[in-house]
């Protein structure tokens, strides 16, 4: 089983996502081959408890899907973002989930998007960097 490790360096948050290689091969697969990436995040602003960042893939297949859920790892192909939400969100559509924040991480994953909604509140002109790198297999 393979592992994205999602990495906040300005707020020192790192969390751990499994992948769902078995319900999302095809998805999983482009993500694991660009890895190590970064990013600059991003916050939804009417949808919910929703953050993410660009991906270097393009995928338009749907494998996996799902009605969102909290910790849930999905990528929204209209603008090749993955996206993980950290609370509720409004949006109605079924999305391409291909991986799960790990439970232990779900308390870091909602500091670091109330962190995340705050810079976009308070309109700062600082990016936030995201290190996504392949974790440990189990």
């Amino acid at each position: 089983m393979n592992y994205l490790e999602l990495e906040w360096p300005k707020f020192g948050i790192r969390i751990r996502a499994k992948l769902l290689e078995d319900k999302a091969p095809h998805l999983c697969k482009l993500i694991l081959d660009k890895l190590p990436f970064e990013s600059i995040h991003w916050h939804a602003v009417i949808s919910g408890e929703l953050l993410g960042f660009m991906c270097p893939v393009v995928c338009t297949k749907m494998e996996n899907p799902v009605d969102r859920a909290r910790g849930d790892v999905y990528l929204y192909a209209n603008a090749q973002w993955i996206i993980i939400p950290y609370g509720a969100t409004t949006e109605p559509n079924k999305v391409n989930k291909f991986g799960e924040v790990e439970k232990d991480d779900l308390e870091k994953l909602k500091i670091v998007g109330e962190k995340i909604w705050q810079t976009f509140v308070e309109g700062s002109k600082d990016a936030i960097k995201t290190v996504v790198t392949k974790g440990r297999s189990d």
